[in-house]
């Protein structure tokens, strides 16, 4: 590949992580908009099924952003092209960045939905 291809490459990656981390933050503020506004009046059933379905489509999207994301930093790392000069892109731990920022998004949201059940609970 020459270097103007690799380039196009990384780019078209990057652009592809940024869809799926997209889609990642609409999954995400989707259930917490349910969890604030509903989330108290929800039945157990209710409150498993709607996180059961945002755990799986969120951890989905993170495990596509996570791995487009590791080919774009390999790719960057194993062919040389004049991106290996500049400093954002010669950090090798945009993939585990992405991975932490997405796990703990998932975590905040459910304890959000716990929390909004609690108050309502002990009120």
């Amino acid at each position: 590949m020459t270097e103007a291809e690799i380039i196009e490459v990384v780019a078209i990656l990057g652009a592809n992580s940024f869809s799926i981390f997209s889609v990642y933050l609409s999954i995400t503020f989707a259930y917490l908009t349910v969890a604030y506004f509903i989330g108290a009046a929800l039945k157990p059933v209710q409150v498993w099924v709607a996180s059961g379905l945002y755990v799986a489509s969120a951890g989905v999207s993170t495990i596509a952003c996570v791995g487009t994301t590791e080919a774009w930093v390999e790719l960057i790392a194993n062919q040389p092209t004049m991106l290996n000069t500049l400093g954002i892109y010669s950090v090798h731990i945009w993939d585990v960045y992405m991975a932490i920022l997405m796990a703990l998004g998932m975590v905040v949201s459910l304890y959000f939905m716990y929390e909004i059940r609690k108050r309502t609970a002990t009120q």
